[in-house]
């Protein structure tokens, strides 16, 4: 979008891009997760995380023997639910992940518990391999796609239940983008249109014409480098899939430890940030009794879909940061199974997709100071928290009559405005709470030209103080 200031006036040249229907976004969505066994904080974790449910998902609850990642769940023929993930020794603590392998576990029920059946490809590198995942091929058969530890590697099997056969590993075609083709979190989906996709760490998409195997064509650069609101850095675990009309990502970023969810037509460009997909320090992984976990990290999304909308998430999760997770103590890590309402969600998107095509024009003038009336150097910077647009600006007292020369463009504070429709309405909330200067100066300071911007967790405002 661009800004021009006319006169005392602030216009804007844009068209809303919105989040999703009265300000919701992907979080809020998540369903009330049903009990399958007794709430319990004597478990592991269970001081830092609340009373849990150690038969949701796939854990060890003695804490003794496997730690667990990742986590694809496929509905099989036989009604059964079948999860696909990484284990390592619990002793060897998270630092152990280099050490996994794949293991295959059942449950039937989607929500758990998941039964661990053992290594997919026990006579194959002792079944090595960790960033493990899964999906249903365009002929019936099934694959699992490991993407750390053997990158790219791919095996194959008529059934759920293995054996699983090595058909060999992924390849990236030679062209300018493809240093962005490595296999680090790679997650892969065939598309509506039969090709297979594929979105890494990279954030870098990649198709092939040709099979899971590829060849696949770096399409471009990293798509997160087109989305301001993202983060811009230690994004990681993206997940890819189609729904609604829509290809969905949903990207973690490491750093700040939530989430941030994606929407693209074709799924190749023109990706809007759609706000918040999730958020450990909140509250949306409930039980249907009220009671409320908070993993401290949750990484590694991703998706069933039944009757083409999402059910559930899986999740990787861990009750301390991964270092104080050392072996051979009370702290480890599992896969969790949430549930979520895909048809409300895909309803929902549909109705953001349409009224964006549709636009939605910006008044003339867009924003007033409701104080001073000269709102001037406005910067944009988007707050996921609140999933708003956030304005800051000079605010310039452009109707003070006392105000000889050039002094009405001093005594200014930064005011902050918001808007909750991509930018088409704006809101004024006050000003920002700065105490620079204001020690030796509490009644004559200025402060003029702020620019606001989003690193690790943290908004840095810089901006110009004269004191007088």
């Amino acid at each position: 979008m661009r800004l021009a200031l006319v006169g005392s006036l602030l216009w804007l040249v844009a068209v809303a891009d919105l989040s999703l229907v009265n300000g919701k976004t992907l979080i809020d969505y998540f369903l009330p997760v049903p009990i399958r066994g007794p709430l319990s904080t004597d478990v592991w974790g269970g001081q830092e995380v609340g009373a849990r449910d150690i038969r949701n998902g796939l854990e060890d609850p003695t804490c003794r023997q496997w730690s667990y990642w990742d986590g694809q769940i496929i509905k099989g023929p036989d009604g059964r639910y079948h999860m696909f993930t990484s284990r390592w020794d619990q002793a060897l603590g998270h630092r152990g992940w280099s050490r996994s392998v794949a293991v295959h576990a059942v449950s039937d029920n989607p929500i758990g518990p998941y039964e661990d059946k053992g290594l997919c490809w026990p006579e194959n590198q002792a079944g090595k391999g960790h960033n493990v995942t899964a999906l249903v091929l365009p002929d019936g058969r099934y694959a699992i796609v490991v993407s750390e530890t053997r990158p790219g590697d791919v095996f194959v099997s008529n059934s759920l239940d293995g054996p699983w056969e090595h058909l060999g590993s992924i390849k990236v075609a030679e062209n300018q983008y493809s240093h962005l083709g490595q296999m680090s979190n790679v997650a892969i989906m065939v598309r509506p249109d039969g090709r297979f996709q594929i979105i890494a760490r990279s954030g870098a998409l990649w198709i092939s014409e040709d099979g899971i195997l590829g060849p696949y064509v770096v399409q471009g650069p990293s798509i997160y480098q087109g989305i301001p609101e993202l983060p811009k850095r230690d994004l990681e675990d993206p997940v890819i899939w189609y729904s609604g009309g829509l290809y969905h990502v949903v990207v973690n970023c490491w750093t700040a430890r939530k989430a941030y969810h994606l929407t693209s037509t074709n799924g190749i460009d023109n990706w809007r940030f759609r706000g918040l997909a999730y958020d450990p320090t909140t509250d949306f992984i409930r039980y249907t009794d009220g009671t409320v976990n908070h993993w401290f990290k949750i990484e590694r999304p991703a998706v069933l879909i039944e009757d083409g909308h999402v059910t559930y998430f899986t999740f990787a999760v861990i009750d301390v940061e991964k270092a104080q997770d050392r072996g051979g103590d009370m702290h480890n890590s599992k896969v969790i199974v949430v549930p979520f309402d895909g048809v409300a969600f895909d309803r929902d998107m549909q109705a953001v997709a349409a009224t964006r095509a549709q636009g939605k024009p910006a008044p003339r003038p867009l924003y007033k100071d409701p104080v001073y009336d000269a709102p001037t150097d406005p910067v944009l910077c988007f707050n996921a928290e609140s999933n708003r647009w956030f304005m800051y600006y000079t605010a310039r007292r452009g109707n003070v009559e006392d105000a000889p020369g050039v002094s009405w463009v001093h005594g200014t504070n930064i005011g902050i405005a918001e808007s909750a429709d991509g930018g088409a309405t704006w809101t004024y909330k006050g000003v920002a709470q700065i105490n620079y200067g204001k020690g030796e100066h509490p009644n004559d300071y200025t402060y003029w030209a702020p620019e606001v911007i989003w690193v690790d967790g943290l908004y840095h405002m810089f901006l110009s103080f004269v004191p007088g």
